[in-house]
């Protein structure tokens, strides 16, 4: 009975371990169904997240097909193929392509389908307003365990800026190639290194006759450079690259045919990373013909001075020839002059001869001065100066010029010693007198000849060391044009009323005041009249 009353027992107990074994099953299944909820609530957050980087990603991206149809395109694809990204799908790529370019993409599409990794392609693309743009694509297959949903994921970038850039560096490459090329002169580079040439222009082949082969075999400009230049060029050039500087320099080479050329070598260096001069470039000019010019000038120029230095003696000779007789016959006209048997109307034709002939000494003079100072022979005879006695002996000689014209001749400041005080003048200086009073006279002279009313004006001043001069007129004044020749030998300016003299006046004082360690200039208005500045240097004693 009892073994009876366990048995019945026993099925109810085993109901209960079945029924608590389904509640824990069933807790199992709610917690793994949980689970797969939230992997999946994170699995479609991953894929919004996913599709917004893909949508709004800076670069452009495209899915399509083994046939080239658009399955997805973000909007950065939109804005670069100029449609909007939706519209895009379903669409052929080959669309944007010109024929050619049709061709290759489809070859690149098809590695893209058989065979893993990254492929690149660079293409022009057509878009809808009729332009073209240069693209980069880089493709890879996505998905290939599924045959059946395989897509080709592009990557799209605009290159057309950096191939402009690639064009114009093409362009550039080539003129200046050409340039180089067809330029009458040697471009080279050439290699520390090596010790020879890396590259010569066709050129090389017309000016000396050699090889573009023999001129980047070992030492080759040794071998060939002019033997007494080669030293001195070499010391000259190893000097500049060692302080890494550009550099020319001269010097003669041997040509195929034996002769030497005069070539004129313009160098650059260029340093490595380490900062030393790794090699050179540069161009090499025949300067031949212009070696030959400049000796030609050289033997001119010496015949040349060779003939003035014969000029000057011939005129210094001949001047003093003039002057021993000249001197003589001013001589007897003073003394007859004086003679008071003389009659009156002899006496005035006496003083016509003296005048001429002081006049003809004068222009005697100018010449002999002016062939000393073109054979620099003329030198300075510096003394002490009395300045005040110096301008007074100046104010009364034309003062009475004045007179004879009718002008008005203003002396500043006035040549007396409280003037000087007054101004600060100097009173004894040390110069050239003859020479000063020559520059001055020759001034004055000038104005009173080309001033017919009006003023004259000497002015004089001390400045640092340095003796101011001006003078200024209210005369007729100089053309413009004139002013460039008026301090040229034998140069006369002005109409045919004004022209006297030899015309060297002007001549001899600039250079005069330059051997006085001074400059002369003019300044001139048409109808205004003129103004002469001269400064020397007189030391004060």
């Amino acid at each position: 009975m009892q073994d009876e009353n366990a048995q019945l027992k026993n099925p109810g107990q085993d109901l209960a371990h079945a029924l608590e074994s389904l509640y824990q099953h069933q807790e199992e299944l709610h917690s793994k169904n949980e689970t797969l909820k939230a992997v999946q609530s994170e699995l479609q957050s991953s894929r919004a997240r996913y599709q917004v980087l893909f949508d709004f990603a800076p670069v452009a991206y495209l899915s399509l097909d083994s046939k080239a149809v658009i399955k997805a395109a973000n909007i950065t694809a939109g804005i670069l193929l100029q449609n909007e990204g939706k519209s895009l799908i379903r669409t052929s790529f080959y669309n944007y392509l010109e024929q050619l370019e049709q061709l290759r993409f489809k070859q690149f599409l098809q590695q893209v389908f058989q065979s893993k990794g990254l492929h690149t392609i660079e293409l022009n693309l057509r878009l809808q307003q009729e332009t073209n743009m240069a693209v980069s694509l880089h493709g890879r297959l996505f998905h290939p365990a599924n045959h059946n949903s395989r897509v080709c994921f592009l990557a799209l970038s605009d290159i057309s800026a950096r191939k402009q850039v690639e064009i114009a560096l093409r362009d550039s490459e080539a003129r200046f190639r050409s340039l180089v090329e067809n330029v009458n002169a040697i471009a080279w580079t050439y290699s520390l290194i090596q010790n020879r040439f890396t590259y010569v222009s066709p050129h090389a082949e017309n000016m000396l006759g050699y090889s573009i082969n023999a001129w980047q075999s070992l030492d080759f400009w040794a071998r060939h450079a002019h033997p007494d230049d080669q030293e001195t060029a070499l010391n000259f050039a190893r000097q500049q690259i060692a302080a890494g500087q550009d550099h020319e320099f001269e010097y003669r080479m041997r040509t195929a045919n034996g002769e030497y050329i005069w070539l004129r070598d313009i160098v650059k260096v260029h340093k490595n990373a380490q900062g030393q001069v790794a090699s050179l470039s540069g161009f090499m000019v025949d300067v031949s013909k212009l070696k030959k010019t400049e000796t030609e000038l050289r033997q001119a120029t010496a015949e040349a001075e060779s003939d003035n230095r014969a000029k000057s003696a011939f005129l210094a000779n001949m001047s003093h020839e003039l002057r021993t007789p000249l001197n003589a016959i001013l001589g007897y006209t003073q003394l007859l002059r004086r003679n008071p048997l003389v009659m009156p109307d002899i006496r005035e034709q006496i003083q016509i001869i003296q005048h001429s002939g002081e006049h003809l000494l004068q222009l005697i003079n100018n010449v002999l001065d002016l062939s000393k100072i073109e054979a620099e022979r003329l030198e300075l005879l510096k003394t002490e100066v009395y300045l005040p006695g110096f301008m007074q002996d100046l104010v009364q000689i034309f003062n009475l010029r004045a007179e004879q014209k009718q002008l008005t001749f203003q002396v500043e400041p006035p040549p007396y010693q409280e003037s000087f005080h007054v101004h600060r003048l100097p009173m004894l200086i040390k110069t050239d007198e003859k020479r000063l009073r020559q520059v001055l006279f020759n001034l004055l002279n000038n104005a009173f000849k080309f001033t017919d009313y009006g003023t004259i004006n000497l002015h004089m001043h001390w400045h640092e060391g340095l003796l101011h001069f001006s003078v200024q007129d209210t005369g007729r004044g100089i053309e413009k044009h004139d002013l460039k020749v008026i301090f040229e030998p034998f140069r006369q300016v002005g109409t045919q009323q004004y022209i006297e003299g030899s015309g060297l006046g002007l001549s001899i004082s600039r250079h005069l005041v330059e051997m006085m360690g001074g400059h002369l200039e003019v300044e001139s208005l048409i109808g205004q009249g003129s103004c002469f500045r001269f400064f020397i240097q007189a030391p004060v004693l």
